[in-house]
């Protein structure tokens, strides 16, 4: 029987804090650019619309309307080309909230992103690599100049992939769309 009562306790506190998490939260949204960051992390208007419920139960409801227009701005932003090459560059795939119309445009775009992310993963992976030989060379002896030498080498030869990496990475940024 005391375990049932704590457990009770412990729900009753979970959904008064809830409660007024939610009302922090609703006290202290700008509607506008609450549903404009929904729209451009290409959320659902479903999910959206769940929030608004939840601020209509608390002390501080949002302006639906306020809300579905930033959501509306932020949405054509995600569902545009560049929208697209940043979904790719973050590795996310493309949510289903844009139009038929306007899928069709974002495709390109985002393999173009999808490429930049897996460039910037070598790039990332090659500098860590030539971090760890400029370690090992300087913590070679005086009598270790083949060593040395051999080190440097592969040090340049990773210099010379990493610019012709970023080259391409600068490349895929200037698209048009």
């Amino acid at each position: 029987m005391k375990t049932l009562y704590f457990v009770s306790l412990v729900a009753l506190a979970g959904l008064v804090g809830c409660a007024e998490i939610a009302t922090l939260h609703c006290g202290n949204v700008n509607e506008y650019a609450f549903g404009e960051r929904a729209g451009q992390a290409g959320r659902s208007k479903a999910a959206l619309q769940s929030e608004i419920a939840t601020c209509a139960a608390t002390e501080h409801p949002l302006d639906e309307r306020r809300v579905m227009a930033g959501y509306e701005a932020g949405r054509l932003a995600y569902c545009s080309p560049e929208g697209a090459f940043r979904t790719g560059q973050a590795g996310l795939s493309i949510r289903p909230v844009c139009t038929a119309g306007e899928r069709a445009g974002m495709g390109r775009a985002h393999r173009l992103g999808q490429q930049d992310r897996e460039l910037q993963v070598r790039v990332r992976s090659l500098t860590g690599e030539r971090r760890e030989l400029r370690e090992a060379r300087a913590a070679l002896g005086p009598d270790d100049d083949a060593e040395a030498r051999r080190l440097g080498d592969e040090i340049s030869r990773l210099t010379r992939r990493i610019e012709r990496l970023e080259d391409r990475r600068l490349l895929l940024s200037l698209f048009d769309g």
